[in-house]
């Protein structure tokens, strides 16, 4: 059974009102399991290209995933890219790109954010 929960989480961005902006988070969990999805700011997806998202302006990425013991974690922000697996970094690779783009095609849509103040 899958349980699915779909969460938004405050991140405060500086804006000229110095306003806090929710940040889309999908999270699905399964027999121990688990995967979540957050972006903050603007943030693309194409599986099918190379680069596989874009981080527009101050964008971010974070993927975290739990399967068979094994815990891997993608940090994107700017043109930093950090993956880890198990907290070793590695090289964002093929293979790992091939993992990013597995995830993201078994990930529900994100709903969208919630309209500015």
């Amino acid at each position: 059974m899958k349980l699915l929960s779909l969460l938004f989480s405050a991140t405060a961005m500086l804006l000229p009102a110095a306003s806090a902006i929710a940040a889309p988070t999908a999270t699905v969990a399964t027999s121990g399991d688990s995967t979540q999805i957050q972006t903050t700011g603007n943030v693309t997806f194409d599986v099918d290209s190379e680069e596989i998202f874009d981080l527009h302006g101050t964008g971010t990425l974070f993927v975290s995933q739990r399967a068979n013991h094994v815990t891997r974690t993608l940090q994107a922000q700017g043109s930093s890219v950090i993956y880890t697996v198990n907290g070793v970094t590695k090289p964002y690779d093929d293979a790992a790109k091939d993992w990013l783009r597995d995830v993201l095609d078994s990930a529900p849509t994100p709903p969208p954010p919630p309209p500015a103040p």
